[in-house]
């Protein structure tokens, strides 16, 4: 389990500093992914008050024993506010 928890101290305090957000993508290696897969539907039923596939993701890999190595290429990019134009403001040329 490698990603990266968020760069918004705020979003790691609500959610987990040793939790991989999804936005910035995590991997499994393919031995979790294969006993994760088994598990899942049984375990994500037992964590409905969570919001968002990342946060369900990692309550059944910290079920199953494995911690997040962390890995700063994985980039968490969290906007607050008014996110409107951020992206259509970089040129794609």
């Amino acid at each position: 389990y490698i990603g990266s928890n968020s760069e918004i101290y705020h979003q790691n305090a609500m959610f987990g500093h040793d939790m991989a957000f999804g936005g910035g993508g995590f991997a499994l290696s393919s031995s979790l992914a294969n006993v994760l897969a088994n598990k899942f539907d049984s375990c994500i039923e037992r964590y409905p008050h969570l919001y968002g596939g990342d946060s369900r993701v990692h309550a059944c890999v910290l079920e199953l024993g494995v911690g997040l190595s962390l890995e700063p290429g994985f980039h968490q990019f969290d906007v607050r506010g008014n996110a409107l134009g951020i992206l259509t403001s970089h040129s794609t040329r």
